[in-house]
């Protein structure tokens, strides 16, 4: 279960008393699992290796934020706009993601193994290494992506 205070700076006071919130406390790992944080605006949110699990972000504004080692594990990302975002080394597994824009985000070593890609914007985005095992997404839509070096596809096979 999220941390109440924690929740309260992010969801009442926005990114930039959080970010400042963050560079205060280094050396805590914010745990925000489980919150209903939908339609908010995060963007540029400093969410490194935060505990998001089964966190709703549904048609949240999370532009440019920091996803990086975060642990996002069944979470609701339907419809949020995820536009420049690192969510590179994420934990995804079970995530939705289905009409999410993905515009030139950074997907590098993420796992989205039992992700729901369904109709999301791939446009640039980067999934070097990333794991996609039994993921729903389209051919089309990686078409569309900007790397998939050695990332684990679908059917488990590797891209080369």
């Amino acid at each position: 279960m999220a941390n109440q205070d924690q929740l309260s700076i992010l969801k009442l006071q926005g990114s930039n008393a959080w970010n400042i919130w963050r560079s205060q406390n280094p050396d805590i790992e914010p745990d925000l699992a489980g919150a209903d944080l939908s339609k908010c605006d995060l963007s540029a949110a400093n969410l490194f290796h935060a505990d998001l699990s089964n966190v709703n972000l549904s048609s949240a504004k999370l532009s440019k934020a920091d996803f990086r080692r975060a642990y996002l594990n069944g979470a609701n990302l339907s419809s949020a706009e995820l536009m420049d975002a690192n969510l590179s080394s994420a934990e995804m597994i079970a995530s939705n993601l289905s009409k999410a824009n993905l515009l030139r985000v950074d997907l590098r070593w993420a796992n989205l193994s039992r992700a729901n890609l369904d109709e999301a914007n791939l446009t640039a985005a980067d999934f070097r290494r990333a794991n996609l095992a039994e993921a729903i997404i389209t051919d089309e839509q990686l078409k569309e992506v900007h790397s998939l070096a050695g990332a684990t596809m679908p059917d488990g096979s590797k891209y080369a």
